[in-house]
């Protein structure tokens, strides 16, 4: 699998392009500061009660906890879909 460098930006499109698709994220979370790794479909439901923008946070379900969790976008660091692998540029 090749790996290829992208932006946040184009990060982001490939995040909101995956639809009902599995894909792979590594990002750093904001509590700790650690790497975490999960496997996300974008079907979520449920209730945020804050602006996702203003805090650079992804909606995602987490397949793997079976449940709701948060993406930091800003932590954002790989992401593997549809067969490829992408390293985000900060």
């Amino acid at each position: 699998m090749s790996v290829q460098i992208i932006s946040l930006e184009q990060g982001l499109e490939i995040l909101n392009s995956q639809g009902n698709k599995f894909y792979s994220v590594v990002f750093e979370k904001r509590t700790n500061g650690l790497d975490r790794k999960m496997l996300c479909l974008n079907k979520v439901k449920g209730n945020v009660r804050y602006n996702l923008n203003e805090k650079s946070l992804k909606n995602v379900y987490d397949v793997q906890s079976k449940a709701p969790r948060m993406i930091n976008l800003l932590g954002l660091k790989k992401i593997k879909a549809n067969k490829k692998e992408y390293v985000i540029r900060q």
